[in-house]
């Protein structure tokens, strides 16, 4: 443990900040780290809910196999556990039934003339099912269901045409519980199996490219290639260089940023919101397709594709062409991105804490416990001085009064680091003052904090986060050994991990590649 780390810890102790992180599955104690976790006796595979896919993998599903969208908006809402999207807490009932009907008779009518232009005729629909349904339901039909998807064209297509026809199929595959739900029954029948190739595919895919796997990821499955620690660094390697890899990587980064959602609110156009949001995902698959994919050059990288009009937004320089890199020296690094800080913004007056707590808790994973319960009594009764800042009304506020000031001398300083930008996303004009604390450290601006996170404790917070990420569900040391059985260098201790590295080690984790199942 860190030096900083001692201290932070012997702090967040004597002050009460050890607590519940909402719902969040990943958080040690403060300073705490995933190498030194909790002991575990016996097969380190977490327990893994029985999930419905998400509405992203739906999307890219449809998009991937059929050539065309869905409107995932009309789905059942995905559930979230620490902000990754999840349905492992969110049953399906008869609404879902009628939403996922819906959406399949949709897409189905827009599959059908695409596929229709594959095969013309009743001959080679046997061919078509085949291949479509082997990749939705991410293994080989049985000759059982491809016959009856067959039955099925041909009694529509009698009665319609082919194009309904294979518009029916679609609908019905779309449907199945063997697409909606990722089926995994293991080999043999102890209380932790080991998943079969096609299961692990499907992981692979859903972790990967947030949708299905291809025929090449079935082949190597169906060849025994997935049973091996070499043959799935293949298939991982193959699979990160894809473009569908890009998904993964603007998923991840919104999620552990809280950046899914952004609140709408007076002078916010949801236009900058859509190009901040494809500046973050440019910015972040930038870093990890360099030749330095670490979680330093993350967090420090002062060069950031732009589009003209975000470029005008932030009142810096306007890119050669859209979406060319432009130098943003002030506002260098993921944490400078637009999205986060409008997603974590609220009032002007109170800004600093929630951006505080957003290192606090999704960088550093930290802990901290409900407000007490004289907090609204004190917020109600407060009365701010006209003639403070924004930063001195929030000082007051929540650093002299003993019941709040314990927690917030803990993560209200880190927010001050972004005081010169408003809830907008916006440069402030003039100097403002953006001097704080991490711990025991001073920093005077965003980029002097990005610096000091470029250390082993934010290192330990990202390992759990891809890892629960990948695993759609809460990780524990149980997990975390299991990654570290791997032999992967998860922590340098100055913020040189590897990110590709790191994903490719969450996938030859025994916890990725086995499901423990009720004895």
């Amino acid at each position: 443990m860190s030096p900083r780390s001692l201290v932070v810890l012997g702090i967040a102790l004597s002050l009460g900040c050890v607590g519940s992180l909402e719902s969040d599955a990943l958080a040690g104690p403060p300073g705490s780290s995933p190498r030194t976790g909790g002991g575990c006796t016996g097969d380190c595979v977490g327990t893994m809910p029985i999930a419905a896919i998400t509405q992203e993998e739906y999307g890219y599903a449809a998009l991937d196999v059929l050539g065309v969208p869905a409107r995932v908006d009309g789905l059942p809402a995905d559930g979230a556990l620490d902000q990754v999207p999840t349905n492992a807490a969110a049953p399906r009932g008869p609404d879902a039934a009628s939403a996922y009907e819906t959406i399949a008779s949709e897409t189905g009518d827009a599959a059908g003339p695409v596929l229709a232009a594959r095969c013309g005729d009743a001959a080679c629909v046997d061919g078509l099912v085949r291949a479509a349904g082997a990749l939705l339901f991410r293994r080989a039909l049985t000759d059982e269901e491809a016959r009856a998807l067959v039955d099925l064209h041909d009694t529509v297509s009698a009665e319609s045409g082919h194009v309904d026809g294979l518009s029916a199929v679609v609908s019905a595959l779309l449907q199945s519980p063997d697409f909606l739900y990722r089926v995994e029954r293991g080999v043999g029948d102890a209380s932790v199996r080991a998943l079969d190739g096609n299961e692990v595919a499907g992981r692979l895919a859903a972790f990967l490219w947030r949708s299905v796997p291809d025929a090449a990821l079935l082949a190597a499955a169906a060849a025994g290639r997935l049973e091996s620690d070499d043959g799935i660094r293949v298939e991982v390697h193959r699979m990160m260089d894809d473009p569908r890899f890009d998904r993964a990587i603007a998923s991840f980064h919104e999620s552990w940023l809280s950046a899914t959602i952004v609140a709408p609110r007076d002078g916010l156009d949801p236009a900058i919101v859509a190009e901040m949001r494809e500046e973050l995902s440019r910015y972040t698959v930038s870093i990890l397709r360099s030749d330095r994919p670490t979680l330093q050059h993350l967090l420090t990288e002062p060069r950031v594709p732009l589009s003209a009009t975000l470029a005008a937004y932030y009142g810096v320089q306007r890119p050669a062409s859209d979406w060319a890199t432009v130098e943003m020296p002030d506002r260098a690094g993921v944490l400078g991105r637009g999205l986060s800080i409008v997603a974590s913004s609220h009032s002007s007056e109170t800004r600093s804490i929630h951006r505080g707590l957003l290192v606090y808790r999704r960088m550093l994973c930290r802990q901290v416990g409900a407000p007490p319960a004289s907090a609204t009594a004190v917020t109600s009764a407060f009365v701010r001085d006209p003639a403070w800042s924004d930063r001195e009304y929030v000082t007051h506020l929540t650093m002299d009064h003993a019941p709040c000031a314990g927690c917030h001398r803990s993560f209200g300083p880190l927010g001050f680091a972004f005081d010169d930008i408003d809830v907008l996303g916006r440069s402030l004009p003039g100097a403002t003052n953006t001097d704080g604390t991490l711990d025991d450290m001073a920093f005077g601006s965003l980029v002097d904090l990005e610096g000091l996170l470029s250390d082993g404790e934010v290192e330990d917070c990202v390992v759990r986060r891809w890892l629960a990420f990948a695993l759609g569900r809460g990780v524990d040391a149980t997990d975390v050994q299991s990654l570290a059985a791997t032999g992967a260098a998860l922590h340098t201790g100055r913020g040189e991990l590897d990110l590709r590295q790191l994903v490719e080690s969450v996938t030859l984790a025994r916890t990725f590649r086995a499901r423990r199942f009720a004895p």
